[in-house]
């Protein structure tokens, strides 16, 4: 995801944005991120990558708890600033 060096697990680009894939990397925010929570991942999700992925401006993060059975959806407002 450009220069944050975060690889989520799961990234989606769409076709309009495709040349940002580099192989190895994206060159420039993905459209979307999603991070499935682990026990030893919760604060770095949710708090870290949150906040590089706003401000690299990821479009979309998706942050799903399968222990908590919560998802949250976040949306990257007209501000640069995720909204729910």
């Amino acid at each position: 995801l450009g220069r944050t060096a975060r690889e989520p697990d799961v990234v989606y680009v769409c076709n309009e944005r495709g040349d940002r894939n580099k192989g190895t990397y994206l060159d420039g925010p993905a459209d979307l991120a999603i991070e499935i929570i682990s026990s030893d991942s919760r604060l770095r999700d949710r708090r870290d990558k949150y906040q590089e992925y706003e401000a690299a401006g990821v479009r979309e993060y998706w942050i799903l708890d399968p222990a908590r059975r919560e998802a949250e959806f976040h949306v990257l407002g007209a501000e640069g600033r995720y909204v729910p």
